[in-house]
């Protein structure tokens, strides 16, 4: 994990205490060349080492059990032009083990190229929804649940190269999108619900993820496109364990972020689903990367 940067500002309106952290992130096709000398493909899954996976339950840094993963790898060797080896072949992750989560190949086993010069190239794609073909990612409008959240939680492994080899070879997930972590603690006179969501926010991007990358059309670091022409904007309700994941963009947004809770008037009268809402001032939301904000509200916020 990348060391700790500034502080940096978030300014939002009627919010007493306010702290913001940025932290950096982090089938099978059947070919004849297998002979004698032709080595397993082994393959391990290795996540960045913040904690990203954050829903109900979620609060590790690595896979869960049972997730499926898709990998794309070419062969090739002295012996033979480069081919397809899976295009792509599922993979089931496994226990966690030394910081790497075990990958098994759902279908055949593949195997290195045989001859002298045998490698692969390899990428890989999660969730299993995301092929080589998509071109648009959307976040799910309601993260409560684990399932959403995790389909929300893009993860690209750059294109690389290995060579052939006994060894596990591991894939290096990078998150592509942007997560905050909200936790409201509430003041006298109020209590806060544990329901929080995001408002006029972008919700999809633009992909490409044979290149491993999010695109930015006009680079200008706005990189979330519009879902729609007619209602490019969207809300995103927080998993229930306070965080939420979205694409990267420069936002600047009046109630920006909506807290449920239950509040008593100044005449002694209770108010039941209450919202509180904070504006933010224009600021970049950056793939990969992870923002803390801590809310104090009062009952004045309602």
């Amino acid at each position: 994990m990348k060391q700790m940067k500034d502080i940096s500002n978030l300014i939002l309106t009627k919010c007493g205490a306010i702290m913001l952290l940025l932290l950096t992130m982090s089938s099978c096709v059947d070919i004849d060349y297998f002979t004698t000398d032709s080595r397993p493909i082994r393959l391990c899954a290795e996540s960045q080492t913040t904690d990203t996976r954050a829903a109900n339950n979620i609060q590790s840094n690595s896979f869960n059990e049972n997730e499926v993963i898709n990998v794309y790898i070419n062969g090739k060797s002295n012996d033979f032009d480069e081919y397809i080896i899976g295009a792509p072949l599922q993979y089931r992750t496994g226990a966690l083990n030394n910081g790497k989560n075990s990958l098994t190949p759902i279908g055949d086993t593949p195997y290195f190229p045989t001859g002298t010069g045998s490698e692969i190239s390899v990428y890989a794609t999660y969730p299993s929804f995301v092929t080589s073909d998509t071109r648009t990612f959307t976040v799910e409008s309601d993260q409560r649940a684990d399932a959403s959240y995790k389909n929300s939680d893009l993860l690209f492994v750059p294109p690389f190269t290995q060579a052939k080899t006994n060894n596990e070879v591991p894939l290096p997930f990078r998150h592509k999108m942007a997560k905050m972590i909200i936790t409201a603690s509430a003041g006298d006179n109020c209590s806060v619900e544990n329901y929080i969501k995001l408002t006029g926010i972008k919700t999809a991007i633009a992909i490409d993820p044979t290149k491993n990358d999010i695109i930015d059309p006009d680079d200008d670091n706005d990189y979330a496109v519009s879902y729609t022409t007619e209602n490019p904007y969207g809300n995103i309700t927080l998993s229930n364990g306070g965080a939420v994941l979205f694409p990267p963009q420069t936002v600047t947004a009046d109630k920006f972020i909506t807290v449920t809770g239950t509040y008593k008037d100044k005449q002694g009268v209770t108010h039941t689903n209450a919202e509180a809402c904070f504006d933010i001032a224009e600021k970049i939301f950056e793939p990969g990367k992870v923002y803390t904000l801590n809310l104090s509200i009062s009952a004045d916020n309602f």
